[in-house]
């Protein structure tokens, strides 16, 4: 079966480089360690209920397909995470790497985001885990059955299905300061912090906020502190958030469909030091005001009609891939991305074989760092990759948890992945 790219993965396969091209990552750590023939067995089983995972990039002379691959083995972790999808006729854009007692997923963004990709991981650990005796709950799970054909509504773009012409424009944003320390090919260095849920919604709590909304703010002043050029620039600090369009619409797509928000705070707004109170004074409200259904159409029209100019019918790929690669670094308009996947909870008849979690995205294509947060159990996880070597930023974020209070663990991801 093959597919057409859904709207987002047709701009990252349009940004998509042999030496650059952005990685989604999700690992559970078990209690034991990964038996490899019973992982790969547990590929094989799921694949026919996940055909749109199981494909690579087929460049054609006018459109790019997404074709089935063939066979797809299991590997030992080697190099950094999140390393480059070979793009070529031998390519696939999906990956199964083991690791000890870590089993993990890498694929292309083009083939899904955190959404669809956490289905299809806990799908694949259910099979894996059952295959070893454990005794799989399926009607608790809610997970697809593997005794089903596909669902039509899985495989769809929802991108073009649910979009419908609104009035109503998404306003131009203002002018962003961007972060741009040197970046390096094939190198992708992961700062990983771990501190109690409770802690996090506390502090929240008490400033009338969403726990993403004071993450956002607590990062924004890491750049503030840390970049002498943040503090007097007169544009934004602007971080974007993805936004849940499935709950919004009542998608059960396993594709993208996710839309995005910028956050934005102009330093040159105040006179003197920001505090991280300061800032949460000045963002809050940015995000309930974005993920209103209302403003997520507005988007979502936006994203459609982009998506079905007549420019993309009757020009050949190779002559307008580089205009949509120039446009998207001009048009790029974040400081960086924050994303709060929420509450990852595994159904109870897994939890008990599990220890934890680990999420976490390669580098933008115009962007220096990537933020990816969610809670497992009493904690929460954050993962900040980029190819940079810097991570003074990423640093301050923690140091500024700690400041707050909040029982802050942090470390390099390496030293996690040799555990």
């Amino acid at each position: 079966m093959n597919f057409a790219p859904d709207l987002a993965g047709y701009l990252f396969c349009n940004l998509t480089k042999k030496s650059d091209n952005e990685v989604y990552r999700i690992s559970f750590i078990l209690k034991e360690d990964v038996d490899p023939a019973r992982f790969q067995q547990a590929i094989e089983d799921v694949r026919p209920r996940f055909p749109s995972f199981f494909v690579r990039l087929h460049r054609g002379f006018m459109r790019d397909t997404l074709v089935p691959v063939g066979d797809v083995k299991v590997e030992t972790e080697q190099g950094h995470p999140c390393r480059k999808m070979p793009i070529d006729k031998n390519g696939t854009f999906i990956r199964f790497l083991y690791n000890g007692p870590r089993l993990a997923l890498e694929l292309s963004h083009t083939i899904s985001d955190g959404g669809g990709v956490l289905i299809f991981m806990q799908t694949l650990l259910a099979r894996y885990l059952e295959l070893g005796g454990v005794l799989i709950n399926h009607a608790e799970t809610g997970l697809p059955q593997l005794d089903e054909p596909p669902k039509p509504e899985e495989l769809r773009d929802d991108y073009r299905h649910f979009a419908r012409k609104v009035k109503g424009k998404v306003p131009n944003p203002p002018p962003t300061w961007k972060y741009t320390p040197k970046k390096h090919l094939d190198f992708l260095q992961i700062q990983h912090g771990r501190f109690p849920v409770a802690q996090l919604l506390s502090l929240a709590k008490a400033q009338g906020v969403t726990a993403t909304e004071y993450l956002t703010a607590a990062y924004m002043l890491a750049f503030y502190r840390t970049q002498p050029a943040a503090r007097s620039t007169k544009k934004s600090l602007t971080i974007t958030v993805p936004l849940s369009a499935r709950k919004v619409f009542g998608s059960t797509s396993l594709r993208n469909f996710a839309l995005v928000t910028d956050i934005n705070f102009r330093p040159a707004d105040k006179a003197g030091e920001w505090s991280l109170e300061d800032i949460i004074a000045a963002i809050k409200g940015q995000l309930a005001a974005a993920a209103t259904e209302e403003e997520m159409r507005k988007n979502l029209w936006k994203m459609a009609a982009l998506g079905s100019l007549p420019i993309i019918k009757i020009v050949p790929n190779a002559v307008l891939r580089p205009f949509i690669n120039l446009g998207y670094r001009i048009v790029s308009r974040e400081t960086s991305c924050l994303s709060n996947l929420g509450k990852l909870e595994l159904p109870a008849c897994m939890q008990p074989h599990v220890r934890t979690a680990e999420i976490t995205v390669s580098n933008p294509p115009a962007g220096r760092i990537q933020f990816v947060t969610f809670s497992f159990g009493e904690y929460m996880e954050v993962f900040q990759s980029s190819a940079t070597k810097e991570t003074i930023v990423q640093l301050e974020f923690f140091k500024i948890m700690q400041e707050q209070g909040v029982d802050v663990k942090y470390g390099d991801y390496a030293d996690i992945l040799n555990r």
